[in-house]
């Protein structure tokens, strides 16, 4: 699976070359996406199972998490299951949204998280 989340991480990167860049939606009228609205992008460009799609979204995300200097909480929900796929309670749709935060610090996140991979 690393070399998907690599896959799906420079995919990512390319919508928003491709698309432009915004905050506090995932999606703009004109087009444009935050991180997480690149990576939805890109992972359903991928023919998987919404199982496979999960897990895919989250391993990019671990990902992205460490290139952005951020902490991906993993712990247990209120019924005691495994809790880890919980993008939109995450640190990456704040980070994105950082009113300071550029359209070059995200290329750069998803650039580093990718490379993460190639390692």
């Amino acid at each position: 699976m690393s070399d998907q989340v690599t896959e799906v991480l420079r995919k990512a990167r390319e919508v928003i070359e491709e698309r432009g860049w915004c905050q506090g939606m995932l999606t703009a009228d004109n087009g444009n996406v935050c991180a997480m609205g690149a990576l939805r992008q890109a992972t359903h460009d991928i023919p998987l199972t919404v199982k496979e799609a999960c897990k895919l979204e989250e391993e990019a995300v671990k990902r992205m998490s460490k290139a952005a200097g951020t902490h991906f909480y993993e712990g247990e929900s209120a019924e005691g299951a495994p809790y880890v796929y919980h993008v939109f309670d995450h640190e990456i749709p704040s980070w994105n949204d950082k009113p300071s935060r550029t359209v070059e610090d995200v290329l750069l996140m998803f650039k580093r998280a990718a490379e993460e991979g190639d390692e």
